[in-house]
């Protein structure tokens, strides 16, 4: 079987992004040819190949807590920048598939030549655009940028060849909106078993509270409000009492990280909730 080109694009860091990362390595892994159009921090090569990707970073960085119209913009001259160089790498060497990674679903776009050359398009939805619109959008505009979030997911997910979910909640939810079910590809974004070896696992605990040893428990992920991640915290000031050497250590990134180192001290569990650097420098 000849080899396939595929290129990716996010609104991301790479390799830093790790679901971005696997599924490009695991192109590569399997023969083929995978390159990535992504963003570009400060010191950050222009192009590079990491692991047998082909990296293309675009003159742009991302924040986090940044207002809604702002980073509306940013989806958008990073669309426009997106669009300039898949569609001139293109022209070079024709790719067989455009994956893009959301937010925002209308990325998309940017592979419109592309897709007109024949190239297959795949949306991969890691969130729900109307319910993280719900929860980042205030005041009496809300209703309408809700529903402007829906029409935009609605023709995204139709431009696109096929759709790929991070879980069955997103699945549900795209099948709800009219998205077809032969259309969709549920992938779950789990761990890398190569770096999870039966040889690294601790040993299992017993239920006894004089167990020794500490007891961890880890989220890594986006930490927005949204993501529930105060709840485990509750969580842990509960468990405590019967679990002493219960330890959560939390390392990802976003604007809620200080509510939620409050919510621990309000809680008397700083000792017991560690928050990670979570950086491409890292």
């Amino acid at each position: 079987m000849s080899s396939i080109r595929v290129c990716a694009i996010t609104f991301d860091w790479y390799p830093f992004d790790p679901l971005v990362r696997r599924t490009s390595e695991a192109i590569v892994n399997a023969g083929h040819i995978a390159e990535v159009i992504s963003l570009r921090r400060p010191g950050e090569k222009r192009y590079e190949v990491c692991d047998g990707v082909h990296i293309h970073r675009l003159p742009m960085d991302r924040g986090f807590g940044r207002s809604l119209p702002v980073t509306v913009v940013n989806w958008c001259w990073f669309l426009l920048l997106a669009a300039l160089t898949v569609t001139r790498l293109h022209l070079k060497h024709a790719y067989n598939v455009i994956h893009v990674h959301n937010m925002p679903d209308f990325l998309v776009f940017s592979a419109v030549i592309p897709k007109l050359l024949g190239a297959k398009i795949i949306l991969h939805v890691q969130d729900a655009s109307p319910e993280l619109m719900g929860t980042k959008a205030k005041g009496p505009l809300r209703k309408r940028l809700v529903k402007l979030a829906s029409w935009q997911e609605r023709i995204s997910t139709a431009f696109a060849d096929h759709v790929i979910t991070v879980g069955w909640p997103f699945e549900e939810l795209l099948l709800k909106r009219g998205v077809p079910a032969e259309k969709i590809t549920k992938i779950l974004n789990s761990a890398d078993p190569k770096f999870f070896p039966p040889s690294r696992r601790p040993p299992s605990h017993s239920d006894t509270p004089e167990e020794k040893g500490s007891f961890i428990v880890m989220y890594y992920g986006t930490i927005a409000e949204r993501s529930g991640v105060d709840t485990a915290i509750r969580a842990v000031a509960l468990a405590r009492p019967t679990v002493p050497q219960l330890c959560l250590k939390i390392k990802g990134r976003g604007e809620y990280i200080t509510a939620l180192e409050q919510l621990a001290a309000e809680l008397g569990i700083s000792d017991s909730v560690e928050f990670l650097s979570s950086s491409p420098s890292s």
